[in-house]
């Protein structure tokens, strides 16, 4: 919707709440944030478009989460703005790998899985 910018933070959602969020989202546009939560797992298999709120904002930005585990992506996502997933340092490598694969598509991604240390 013109002039509507929806921002989620997911760090003001529990754990299931942010599964029932993105469980059948194919496609969205809005900023999302998770920094500094306790969350384990985010889940994004059902989306396939992520546009951003508004211009030049982050569509993803998902830093310093230490418990972090499992990040999952659509195969066929395709994302329309920078994104930033950096300082998630039990980060499973089997996600990594797919975030790589993401990054190749995604102009202006800055992704590290701690700080300095690229996804390599």
């Amino acid at each position: 919707m013109p002039g509507v910018e929806l921002n989620i933070d997911l760090d003001e959602l529990d754990q299931e709440k942010v599964e029932a969020l993105f469980d059948n989202l194919e496609e969205a546009q809005m900023c999302i944030r998770a920094i500094d939560t306790d969350h384990v797992e985010y889940n994004f298999e059902k989306l396939n478009k992520l546009r951003p709120c508004a211009p030049g904002k982050p569509v993803l930005d998902i830093r310093n989460n230490k418990n972090l585990f499992r990040l999952s992506f659509n195969k066929k996502l395709k994302i329309a703005s920078p994104a930033i997933i950096r300082g998630n340092p039990s980060l499973n490598p089997h996600f990594i790998g797919k975030l790589q694969k993401l990054k190749e598509t995604c102009l202006g991604c800055d992704f590290q899985r701690s700080k300095g240390l690229p996804f390599l």
